[in-house]
């Protein structure tokens, strides 16, 4: 199964990236050429387990210097074909070609989650890029604002209606957060430089995906890290199964041919079958140790779609809380709009400073800010559960 097949969302309505491009082309091409070959290594792998109860060909030369009591030495060569091929291993053979399509399809869903961790990670990285832009243009605003405080007030202390105790702390506050917004903007080279470490493409012309939230019956029904257990545990049945029939009867059809290069040119030729049963005083503790990890196995499994729906009420229940949040900063947006019509209204006629309407219009902005910040909040909480699903 290809990749590109394995990454389908259909859990998450209508996602759209980056202008319509698949999932996997945000990542760079040597990253992508890097997980093909893997695919190919997986394919290539699971045909050789196939092939491991075929026993090969020996073929075999040797070169002799015989000294006869004449002191007259004869030289002769030798070569050999021999075969010796199980064709009955108590299914034995019917196991191996079974766990080798186990292994496959555990390697490839292995494969497909590590993709889909990394696409997730190269996401998340945009979405924190796009965040922290709308955090750079929010704490301009809060800057802007903490100037136009601080000429209101130098303009109070100059005329004897504030202390100077109270410029003071203004300037203080200013200060603070021009430096908070340095640390935004470097933290977003930081951003930027881990972004390239995944992708070749600009981040800023790349769209938001907008994610939405599955049931938790559909995210149990497909997780991939329930079914790779799954598929783990496939593996580990069919090895029990390959380990028991290593103590039973198995029979091979032998056949050797030779030819010796002399003054004769003998040819032999032998061919006949052969029963085996071996005998391993460990045996008994063989068996029970594979059947052990598979019974394991099925527990650990039971485990794992415990944690995996633990792991999605959490997200919910986050999700649940972000909402919540969105709401007050709705809220708020209607308030300061208010504020700012009602502000704008009043300095119209001289009972309001532009100053004091301007900071409303700043902090209406900065209230929007929040509402888009939040909103990006979201969607990570939401990727995270994308990682772990497959449709």
């Amino acid at each position: 199964m290809r990749l590109n097949k394995i990454l389908v969302l259909s859990v998450f309505a209508s996602i759209s990236l980056f202008g319509g491009d698949s999932l996997e082309n945000v990542l760079s091409d040597n990253r992508n050429q890097s997980f093909d070959m893997t695919e190919k290594k997986i394919d290539e792998d699971s045909q050789k387990l196939k092939k491991d109860w075929i026993e090969p060909i020996k073929l075999t030369y040797s070169y002799t210097a015989d000294k006869l009591t004449n002191l007259v030495e004869e030289d002769y060569s030798q070569a050999s074909i021999v075969i010796s091929q199980p064709i009955f291993k108590s299914g034995g053979i019917e196991y191996a070609i079974k766990f080798a399509d186990a292994s496959k399809k555990y390697a490839n869903l292995d494969l497909a989650m590590a993709k889909k961790t990394m696409i997730k990670d190269t996401v998340k990285i945009l979405f924190q890029l796009k965040q922290i832009d709308l955090n750079i243009q929010k704490q301009k605003l809060m800057v802007a604002n903490a100037e136009l405080d601080i000429e209101t007030k130098r303009e109070q202390v100059i005329h004897g209606v504030m202390d100077a105790s109270f410029l003071d702390n203004a300037i203080i506050d200013a200060n603070l957060k021009k430096t908070a917004l340095v640390d935004l903007e470097t933290s977003k080279k930081e951003l930027e430089n881990k972004f390239k470490n995944y992708s070749e493409k600009d981040y800023q012309v790349l769209s938001l995906p907008t994610l939405s939230v599955t049931s938790e019956e559909n995210f149990i029904k497909n997780n991939d890290y329930i079914q790779k257990n799954k598929d783990d545990s496939d593996k580990k049945l069919w090895t029990s199964k390959m380990v028991t029939t290593k103590y039973l009867p198995s029979v091979n059809v032998n056949y050797t041919y030779s030819h010796t290069f002399n003054h004769d040119n003998m040819n032999d030729a032998y061919y006949g079958f052969s029963v085996s049963v071996p005998l391993d005083i460990r045996y008994n503790n063989d068996i029970q140790s594979y059947k052990i990890d598979y019974m394991k196995s099925k527990i650990d499994g039971s485990i794992v779609e415990l944690e995996e729906k633990n792991l999605y009420k959490t997200k919910i229940s986050k999700l649940k809380n972000i909402d919540s949040k969105i709401e007050l900063a709705k809220k708020d947006i209607e308030l300061y709009s208010s504020l700012v019509f009602q502000v704008k209204e009043l300095a119209s006629v001289g009972l309001k400073t532009s100053t004091d309407a301007k900071i409303l219009e700043n902090s209406l902005k900065i209230k929007s800010m929040d509402e888009g910040i939040l909103n990006i909040d979201k969607q990570i909480e939401l990727l995270e559960l994308y990682a772990r699903y497959s449709a």
